[in-house]
């Protein structure tokens, strides 16, 4: 998990995945070390029961930037239920830079409406949906979803010291592969596209990152949502903008 979001970034089957590897009796059999991941120390399968003696594994992960906090966890084995002993150590790369909540727009309320001009094309009636996020430890939530076939478009402050913004939505993923041009005071900055879709754990949250050319120097920002035709519904409950600034 990244930050503040309740979706987790990476969702893992196994140890073996998580550490770049495949099926177990072969992944935990002989020890192997290799640039971006490695198993340096193994003990041998248990075959009968796929389970473990020991063993240390290592992994880089590349392009997993975070602005405040990781959280990682595993499960003990099968469904959480076996008496397992882990233990781990984590390095990163810091730079000096900090992140801001700056701004947040409640789709269905009509107060935050008001205050940032938001305009919706096309959309549904505010419905109220209860579940959960994807990942373990997930209480349910309920919260006021919309569906949009056209486009968004709401105005949010930012800090004007700003090294770039990232604009986290709170969605609906019911519907899979939702995808919208950005565009920020008319320029188009890209396409966010949310590949994943749960019927079971609906609740999603992601962020998409808006460079400092389109963001820095300026206290708002007029952001603009525009969902092809050939799109599933576009779902959104509520938008947070969270500045980049240099660190104290």
């Amino acid at each position: 998990y990244v930050d503040e979001e309740r979706s987790p970034a990476i969702h893992g089957t196994g140890h073996e995945d998580d550490f770049l590897g495949g099926w177990s009796n072969e992944f935990l059999d002989t020890p192997f070390t290799l640039p971006m991941h490695g198993e340096p120390y193994v003990r041998m399968l248990d075959r009968t029961g796929q389970y473990n003696g020991d063993c240390s594994l290592y992994r880089l992960f590349v392009g997993l930037p975070f602005r405040s906090h990781l959280r990682w966890s595993t499960e003990h084995g099968t469904e959480n239920q076996r008496n397992f002993g882990y233990s781990g150590i984590l390095f990163w790369y810091q730079h000096s830079l900090k992140a801001v909540e700056s701004d947040a727009v409640v789709i269905a309320d009509q107060a935050s409406l008001k205050s940032h001009d938001v305009r919706l094309q096309n959309a549904s009636e505010p419905e109220s949906l209860t579940s959960r996020f994807e990942g373990s430890e997930q209480e349910e939530f309920t919260c006021t979803v919309i569906y949009s076939l056209g486009k968004t478009e709401f105005t949010m402050r930012v800090h004007p010291n700003n090294k770039g913004v990232y604009l986290r939505r709170l969605f609906d993923q019911f519907h899979g592969r939702q995808r919208a041009r950005v565009i920020v005071d008319g320029e188009l900055v890209g396409t966010w596209f949310t590949p994943e879709e749960n019927r079971t754990r609906r609740w999603s949250e992601r962020s998409i990152f808006l460079p400092p050319r389109y963001t820095e120097g300026k206290e708002r920002i007029r952001i603009t949502l525009d969902p092809p035709a050939s799109s599933p519904l576009w779902s959104h409950a509520c938008y947070t903008c969270v500045s980049i600034l240099d660190g104290e």
